[in-house]
């Protein structure tokens, strides 16, 4: 079953008209039905590449903190993919329309070559095709690209639309494009639903298997004293990714076949495109045994098997049993699993106290309808705990679950709530007091944060029923003059009207915010720490608890 980051959480964000999530063939037509009447293309509101770039490009949201992402967006060079980039045969994919753009993401450009080649896995992830709009229900990325030229993409630059879609997809939940340099291929196999099958046989044997067994495999060469991506006179770029495409026993010769995800610069040793240990069986350019054109420089080659282990180091695979081809019947674990992460839980004992801990929540799809069985673990302020009895309903978004301590002295405490705006929040209590306070939980976030900019966020009351209210923020931070961390000002609006909000944060993170509405002013203390700020809020005593974060 895929685990943390798998592609689906890029159709999971359920609370918006823009996206689709969903296990069902009725759910999936009533929503294409929906896109069908709609007479403009679609705009993903929420990862806005023309208002908001620099959000898009950079982890910091401001500049490029990676000596190896270079890129310099020119406003007038975002635009839709044009038509040729689509094609009629979504289920017909093939590694040759894979190519990395500039960026060092060839972990993540190199998996997608091997996925071209396993038969209905690149549809699996995309649930539904739009026929008319041109592009796909259940992603929630649009197909706006950074261009260099009129015609050229900056980063990945397939032939085929699915490439740079994916692409920008996994950049928006991982938060910027630049956050794709350097990371592993094992994080995009498992991104795609890849399952880890180690066995105990030979890797020759493994690799005749690739294609039979729908594996992917990719290889490199790490060096780590030389983190650059030099070329060798061999033609093996260090600290680079490529595609097994397969493995052949030829003529009493194991040979495997690479690609790189450039789409050229290619080994030039034994059985390269131009050796002539091809000679005896070559046919005006073509091996017709192994369906192989020589010397066309498009990033495939071959290789001896003795030469393939001596030359790169690290080896990655998965299995894909789920590909099925037939998208909107993928096994519900698989879909069950977009929910498994690690969170951030914030919850209120009584009145006045907050507090906040790491757990990490397992979602199952155990069940033939639409509830999914909840596990998970973590630590908080009473000690380590279990999950039990936890179930998370996706239809009516009910959601609850019980801690159980490792220490038996420690009550069981019971939550339960919902979900909505891309978090859970709730109650929680004991049997003996039910109502001992409330709890927020949203998904970790690494990204920092700088203060100026827009912020969303949740105030939650302090009463028996789970009452709560949205606001949405702008402030400007500047350098507190006594050097002790930012203050800032701002403006907003929640349900009650427009508001005025100033305050600090110091460089131990506190945050002491007021909010000005009118006549009334209300007190928000509690923390920031990178992309979020929590705490308590209220006018003397605390009324409730509040979560923001940025957009």
């Amino acid at each position: 079953m895929a685990t943390e980051d798998t592609i689906l959480k890029w159709k999971a964000n359920i609370d918006t008209d823009t996206v689709f999530f969903g296990s069902y063939k009725d759910v999936v037509k009533k929503v294409a039905e929906r896109f069908k009447k709609q007479t403009v293309e679609f705009t993903d509101k929420e990862w806005d590449i023309n208002k908001r770039p620099k959000h898009a490009l950079y982890k910091t949201g401001v500049k490029s903190t990676t000596d190896s992402f270079t890129y310099v967006h020119d406003p007038n060079m975002t635009r839709r993919i044009e038509q040729q980039f689509y094609s009629d045969e979504w289920g017909k994919t093939n590694p040759e329309e894979v190519k990395q753009g500039s960026i060092g993401d060839c972990w993540f450009i190199s998996v997608l070559s091997g996925a071209a080649q396993v038969p209905g896995l690149i549809k699996s992830v995309t649930v539904a095709y739009n026929d008319k709009l041109k592009g796909w229900i259940g992603t929630v990325v649009d197909n706006f690209m950074f261009h260099k030229n009129a015609k050229e993409l900056v980063f990945s630059k397939g032939t085929v639309a699915w490439v740079p879609l994916l692409e920008k997809a996994f950049a928006k939940i991982h938060y910027s494009y630049e956050s794709l340099v350097g990371q592993t291929s094992s994080k995009a196999l498992t991104s795609l639903g890849g399952i880890d099958t180690r066995e105990d046989v030979r890797l020759w044997d493994t690799l005749l298997t690739i294609t039979k067994r729908h594996k992917i495999f990719t290889c490199s060469h790490i060096e780590t004293k030389d983190p650059s991506n030099n070329v060798r006179k061999d033609g093996i770029i260090k600290n680079h990714a490529y595609t097994i495409l397969r493995a052949e026993n030829f003529n009493n010769h194991k040979l495997v076949q690479l690609r790189n995800p450039w789409a050229h610069a290619e080994w030039s040793g034994p059985w390269s495109d131009n050796s002539s240990n091809w000679d005896p069986w070559k046919n005006n350019g073509k091996i017709e045994k192994l369906n192989y054109l020589l010397n066309e420089n498009d990033g495939s080659f071959f290789m001896e098997h003795k030469d393939f282990l001596s030359n790169f180091n690290q080896i990655t695979s998965r299995e894909f049993p789920l590909a099925s081809g037939a998208s909107t019947n993928i096994d519900n674990d698989l879909f069950a699993s977009w929910w498994s992460d690690q969170y951030t839980i914030f919850y209120t004992d009584k009145l006045n106290q907050l507090d906040h801990a790491t757990i990490k929540l397992e979602f199952l799809g155990k069940y033939p309808n639409s509830t999914c069985l909840v596990t998970g673990s973590g630590n908080d302020g009473f000690g380590n705990y279990i999950i039990e009895d936890g179930k998370y309903d996706e239809s009516t978004k009910i959601f609850n679950f019980t801690k159980s301590f490792k220490d038996s002295n420690i009550m069981k405490q019971k939550y339960e709530g919902q979900y909505s705006h891309s978090m859970f929040f709730g109650k929680w209590g004991t049997t003996s007091d039910p109502d001992r306070g409330k709890f927020i939980i949203k998904r970790v976030s690494d990204k920092i944060e700088l203060l100026t900019g827009k912020w969303s966020g949740y105030y939650f009351y302090y009463d028996t029923h789970i009452g709560r209210n949205q606001m949405f923020f702008e402030l400007t931070a500047y350098k507190n003059p006594d050097g002790n961390g930012n203050i800032f000002t701002g403006y907003g609006n929640d349900k009650s009207g427009d508001f005025t909000i100033s305050g600090t944060v110091f460089e131990n993170g506190v945050a002491s915010i007021k909010k000005i509405q009118g006549k009334n002013s209300w007190n928000y203390n509690g923390h920031k720490k990178k992309s979020q700020m929590w705490g308590t809020w209220g006018k003397v005593e605390s009324g409730g608890i509040f979560l923001a974060w940025k957009e």
